[in-house]
């Protein structure tokens, strides 16, 4: 019998992941474009079918850019998952933001990455393909450009926008849910507090976090 130690292993969809990061520096050593284009390059995928995209614009400062996913061929007002994506702050889009194309020019990122819908379009495709809601991703500032506590309010403006307006765009105004990942999840339970605290008050009936930058 032999005393080797078992040899770890990885299902091949994440060892794929793992094969990826073969040739990048380690991150914490990136400057901030540096990190945004391999966050981009990892990330790069085709979209997935069976659901519509459409986008709008919150009147909130500057505006904030917000995409909404629905599965294809759905009708009425739809439940809504607010998704708050992670990035370390730094990081993550819904679409080609104009850094990308500033990276593509640099050849930080290849032709592929800067056609795709980037960081998390996959993800809020599959949310509404699986669950039937509509998901709404606020393209929150990112930092180093803004600071606290820019995001938390530009994501709570989103919700309260959708409170008010939702059946504009065949939104519920009161079937909320918050789902968020990583830094985007350390961001969104914020974003949960206010609607709490703040007048009118917005009920939102759950808040899932994925590998959240929280304490337990």
């Amino acid at each position: 019998m032999s005393s080797d130690p078992p040899k770890p292993y990885l299902d091949p969809v994440n060892q794929a992941f793992i094969d990826s990061l073969a040739n990048l520096p380690p991150f914490e050593f990136l400057s901030v474009e540096e990190f945004r284009a391999a966050f981009e390059q990892l990330q790069a995928h085709d979209p997935l079918p069976g659901v519509t995209r459409t986008s709008f614009t919150v009147p909130f400062e500057n505006g904030i850019k917000t995409f909404v996913f629905k599965p294809t061929g759905a009708t009425g007002a739809l439940p809504v998952i607010f998704y708050i994506h992670g990035g370390g702050w730094i990081a993550g889009s819904c679409v080609t933001p104009p850094f990308h194309i500033q990276m593509y020019k640099k050849g930080w990122i290849d032709a592929d990455t800067l056609r795709s819908v980037n960081s998390f379009d996959t993800i809020c495709r599959d949310l509404a393909l699986r669950t039937g809601c509509a998901v709404v991703f606020p393209e929150y500032t990112l930092a180093p450009e803004a600071r606290y506590t820019t995001k938390q309010e530009e994501c709570y403006a989103v919700v309260k926008w959708v409170r008010s307006n939702g059946h504009r765009k065949s939104l519920s105004r009161d079937a909320f849910a918050v789902a968020a990942d990583t830094a985007g999840a350390q961001l969104s339970t914020a974003v949960t507090i206010l609607p709490s605290i703040r007048t009118p008050p917005i009920p939102l009936r759950l808040h899932v976090l994925l590998n959240s930058l929280t304490d337990t």
